[in-house]
Parts: C-alpha cells; structure tokens; sequence
C-alpha cells in the first residue's frame, strides 16, 4: 500500500483503482455514485444524509411549533456524525427526533449525552423491541395505575414478562423469519438453520438491551422465572428518540 508521500505524487485515484471491483462490492448503493471515487462517494452519501437529518428536524419544529434553540456541541456533534451515516430510515428518523427534542426549549423530555452513544450501539431491530416495550409499559400506566404519572419514575412497576413473552412479541414486530409458536418451541426446531439463526438474534438483541442499561432481569418470589422491566434510561430514552407530534411525508 502507498504511503502519504506516494499518494500526493500519484494521486488517491491510482492508489484505490486495483480495489474497484471490492469497494464496489462493498459499498452497495454508496460505490454507484457516478464518476466518484469511493472516498468522494462517501462524503456524499453522508452530506445526504446531513441534509436529510436537518428537513426532518425542521419539519418536526415546525410541526410542534417550536423555534429551535442551540444545542450543546457534546450532544449535537455525535448526532450529527452518527446520523449522517445512518442508512436505515427508521434509525435515521430516531437521530432526527432526537436532535429535535434537543432543540425544542418547551420540550420536558431529557435529552442526554449518553443517548447518542447509545442509539448508534443499536440495530433496528432492538430499537423497534425496545420501542414496542415502552409502549407497553406505557399502556399498562395508563390502564392500572391510572393515578400515576406515565414517566420514567413510575416504569419499574410494569413488568413486560419473562424472556418468552419478549420472544413472543420479537416475532410478532415481524423481527423473525420464524413465528412466535416455531421459536417458542426452539428445543424442537433446533435443527433448522432459519429457527436457530432467529433464535441467536434474539438473545443476542436481548443481551444488548440489557447490556446498555435499557432493560433490567429481575428475579421475584412471585414468579418462577426473571421478570424483564424497563429501566428509567430506557424509558426515557425511547422518548428522546420519538417525535412528539406525527410527522408528515415531505411533499414530491
């Protein structure tokens, strides 16, 4: 490979052009910018999605009606790097909601350094699970302790169930090839490669949740098997990264 001196006499172009067929390969839809290198090409897409990020932000302001106000260099920078090299929508959507509830002086959701760090540790599928379980804590609030607040200070009281239950409810998000009876029935279907690769995912997202401090295993006297809740930082979490009004497809 060359060296910084070897690069300013030939050119980057000669240096990347014997891995072009590998970077092609490799960069997907970010190598068939026309007529950039890879290393152009790359600053492209995340320019896109910098611009992208910023219309959903002020599409959101807008939306809520709320003037933007400056957002702390610690928590805006990270965003802004991370996001812009965000692929899939839907975590796009959540750096953008983010950054919105960051700049939104009316806001009362906390928006924390940490969070940043912590939304680009997650795949889609964990955020979709961790998403689905807030709501359902939020849900049970709601329905049983109609007298308390539905915040953070008040999710430890909701259990969401045993690991089956969230195993259950990954396959019904749509998270797994398999169905919900296949993968609960995992000893019996262990020799299929589809149930045993869902299976992995799932513990795998699970240990994640719970590893970044998302969701908690409690073990009771009243239950046989760990109860799962989610913790305060979930909770909130999930919050920071959700827009608070419905957005609306930009116009064509």
């Amino acid at each position: 490979m060359a060296d910084e001196n070897d690069l300013l006499k030939i050119g980057a172009d000669a240096v990347v052009k014997p891995f072009g067929d590998l970077l092609q390969k490799l960069g997907g839809p970010l190598a068939e910018e026309v007529g950039l290198v890879f290393g152009d090409a790359a600053r492209v897409f995340r320019y896109k999605r910098a611009l992208k990020l910023l219309e959903k932000v002020e599409r959101a302001a807008k939306t809520s009606g709320f003037e933007p106000v400056s957002v702390r260099p610690k928590l805006l920078l990270p965003i802004l790097d991370h996001s812009s090299l965000e692929d899939d929508e839907g975590m796009h959507d959540r750096w953008a909601a983010l950054l919105s509830n960051a700049a939104n002086p009316t806001s009362t959701i906390q928006v924390l350094p940490s969070f940043s760090e912590i939304l680009s540790q997650l795949s889609p599928k964990e955020a979709i699970l961790l998403d689905a379980i807030q709501r359902h804590v939020d849900s049970n609030l709601a329905k049983h302790h109609p007298d308390k607040p539905r915040s953070s200070n008040w999710a430890y009281s909701v259990d969401v169930g045993t690991w089956k239950t969230l195993l259950q409810l990954y396959a019904q998000l749509g998270l797994s090839k398999c169905s919900a009876d296949v993968l609960l029935n995992f000893s019996q279907n262990r020799t299929s490669p589809e149930t045993t690769s869902d299976y992995s995912n799932f513990r795998v997202a699970l240990d994640n949740l719970i590893r970044l401090g998302l969701l908690r295993e409690d073990q009771t006297n009243s239950h046989p098997r760990p109860l799962f809740h989610i913790t305060a930082l979930g909770y909130d979490f999930v919050l920071a990264c959700r827009f608070n009004e419905p957005m609306t497809a930009p116009p064509d």
